[in-house]
Formats: C-alpha cells, sequence, structure tokens
C-alpha cells in the first residue's frame, strides 16, 4: 500500500515526472492537488467495503493520477464546496464535482497486488473520519492478502 507522491523523488531528491514504481503501483502521475477534499466510493470491491454512499472527507492534500491499463480506479476524489468571497477550500466545505480521477488505484504486478491511495493517507487519518480508517484496514488486507506461517522447529519433525 503507498500513498500521495511515493516515489516520486529521485536518488538526488530531484522531483521526477513520475513515480519510479508507476508500474507496480498501476498509476501515472499528474495532476492539480487538491487540499480538504472528498473521497466518494461505489460499487463493490474489498477495499471499499462498507463505504460505499458516501462522500468522506479527506483533510489532506490529494494529487491526481490516471490508472495505468490493467489497473483499477475505485471511487472518485470530490472537490470542496468553493464558497464566494473564500479563496481556496474551507474546512468545512460541503462537496461540490467529482474529479474524474479515482480515490484509490488497485492493481496486480507480478504474483503481488498494490492498493495506491492519492492522499496523505497518515495525515488524513489523524483526527479524521473514521470511515479512513476502514478504508486504510480494508486496503491493507488486501494488498497483503493471507498471511502463511510454517516453523522450521526442529523438534517438530521428529
Amino acid at each position: 500500500m503507498a500513498t500521495y507522491e511515493t516515489g516520486i523523488l529521485d536518488e538526488t531528491g530531484a522531483r521526477m515526472e513520475d513515480s519510479i514504481l508507476a508500474e507496480v503501483l498501476g498509476v501515472s502521475m499528474g495532476g492539480k492537488l487538491y487540499q480538504n477534499s472528498y473521497v466518494r466510493f461505489e460499487g463493490k470491491h474489498a477495499v471499499t467495503q462498507g463505504l460505499a454512499e458516501f462522500d468522506i472527507p479527506v483533510l489532506a492534500p490529494q494529487t491526481l493520477v490516471h490508472p495505468r491499463l490493467g489497473a483499477q480506479g475505485l471511487g472518485r476524489i470530490v472537490e470542496s464546496l468553493q464558497v464566494p468571497g473564500r479563496s481556496g477550500c474551507s474546512r468545512v466545505a460541503p462537496p461540490g464535482e467529482e474529479t474524474g480521477h479515482p480515490a484509490a488505484v488497485v492493481n496486480r504486478y507480478g504474483k503481488g497486488r498494490s492498493v495506491y491511495v492519492p492522499a496523505r493517507l497518515g495525515e488524513a487519518l489523524v483526527g479524521g473520519d473514521p470511515r479512513l480508517t476502514r478504508f486504510f484496514i480494508n486496503g491493507l488486507r488486501f494488498a497483503g492478502g493471507r498471511a502463511r506461517c510454517s516453523s522450521t522447529d526442529p523438534s517438530a519433525s521428529s
């Protein structure tokens, strides 16, 4: 599971045009940055289980991404309604228009799975909507799959 601008800086700290992990994450970076927006999920997927039909506030920056071929976008980023006479987004502004960009992207790469979230999810979780915690846990479970345990205890072979 990766968030926001993962892999966007090279080894010297210079900003790259796209994430070095773009193929693994299934996204291409490129878009406007939103502060204090919403996510809206629809449809059924393990990552969005229990989250449909809600506009969930995300009180952290989000960047717009484009899913790559074979990756699946989940939900949409929704702009905060712009209030006349105020610049920028208000922390409590109601939802506005959908951006058309996904709120999350799931991808299969090799034998693994990834979940990419365009928001700074860690920041959004602190003091944020509890549904974001559910989203985070769902994403970790989806990307991690089932844990497999084995023992190399020599006494178990007797």
